[in-house]
């Protein structure tokens, strides 16, 4: 049965989005990163003659480039695919955390039993992106929700009633359609090895 006090239709339904353009947005980060190209299934003579010097026991290093591009619909009210402030913390949380200044052999265990091409080591950055940005899209998400709910619950009481009357104070962002309302999705790692070597992954 309807309350009373439900309000006969939503006040901030889910903003519609099907007819928004889709752009492409693309972050740029740098990193300092040791490896060692080579496979220990494979005889010291093959590994020598397939990696050459980068199969350098002692490993050499890189100053590599990261390039992450999303996709999505761009907001109509902020004018954006994405918050920037997003996509600079989900990739700043994988570079900082795991990547500048570490030995991708030793310090990754995805490398244990890969190779540290950088073709392998963009489908690892792919993969840790991809979840890294689905949590933050999902409390994005989930916080617009939370802002639209209160500001269609009826006057209940002072204590709600406050709490209506800050949420009115944020009207415009609670009709903001939120990064998985407007779909976006990671579309492409690419990674600069050096300034002649470049590797692009698309999640296929």
């Amino acid at each position: 049965m309807t309350s009373p006090h439900s309000p006969s239709h939503p006040v901030h339904p889910p903003p519609d989005t099907s007819n928004l353009p889709t752009a492409y947005l693309t972050r740029t980060a740098t990193f300092s990163a040791a490896h060692r190209l080579h496979n220990p299934s494979l005889p010291a003579t093959v590994n020598s003659r397939i990696f050459s010097k980068c199969n350098h026991p002692n490993y050499h290093g890189h100053n590599y480039t990261l390039s992450v591009t999303v996709r999505g619909k761009i907001c109509p009210i902020t004018g954006m695919v994405l918050d920037l402030a997003i996509l600079k913390k989900v990739i700043s949380s994988i570079v900082d955390r795991y990547l500048d200044h570490k030995n991708i052999d030793l310090d990754i265990p995805y490398f244990k039993s890969r190779v540290s091409t950088t073709e392998n080591l963009a489908v690892w950055i792919w993969d840790m992106l991809k979840e890294a940005l689905e949590v933050e899209m999902k409390k994005e998400h989930e916080d617009l929700g939370k802002i639209r709910m209160l500001a269609e619950l009826p006057a209940l009481g002072e204590s709600l009633e406050e709490k209506r009357k800050e949420i009115r104070k944020q009207e415009a962002y609670a009709a903001i359609p939120s990064a998985m309302e407007r779909e976006v999705r990671l579309c492409e790692v690419a990674i600069d090895e050096t300034d002649k070597n470049k590797m692009t992954y698309r999640g296929e």
